[in-house]
């Protein structure tokens, strides 16, 4: 842990009137704390954009977890995340689900939440409605 992350937590936990003020600040401009909550060891994993698949996916030990998408000129639709059954239960789903965000994030294209999990996963992770569509109803 970095010593300005310390810092920060310190700082949350002495005056908590300057949660919200510090959390957003470090969110803006330093590290998103909330935004990577997948597990250490998923951290290098390299996410593969499968074109021809129409799938994101992350391959762990020979077991893939990917989520199956739409693309347009401009959006990206997220349909359906799986995670074959040698992943269930170790926090898969969820690392493929932050890569894939990032990865929309980086093309500059704005996601459309289809599938169930990772329109959970927003909600638990507001700040990634930065990246979602105007037009999005999956999150109301």
């Amino acid at each position: 842990m970095t010593n300005l992350i310390k810092v920060n937590l310190a700082i949350w936990k002495i005056n908590p009137t300057l949660i919200e003020a510090n959390r957003a600040f470090t969110q803006q401009y330093i590290f998103p704390l909330n935004t990577i909550s997948m597990k250490e060891e998923f951290l290098n994993i390299p996410l593969v954009k499968n074109e021809q698949d129409h799938q994101y996916e992350i391959l762990i030990e020979g077991s893939k977890a990917f989520i199956t998408y739409r693309e347009s000129a401009s959006q990206i639709t997220l349909l359906h995340t799986e995670v074959e059954d040698a992943l269930q239960g170790q926090g898969a789903s969820t690392a493929v689900i932050e890569k894939t965000l990032e990865s929309i994030e980086s093309s500059g294209k704005k996601l459309n939440p289809l599938c169930p999990l990772v329109v959970a996963y927003i909600k638990r992770h507001p700040e990634w409605k930065r990246i979602v569509s105007d037009n999005t109803t999956s999150l109301d």
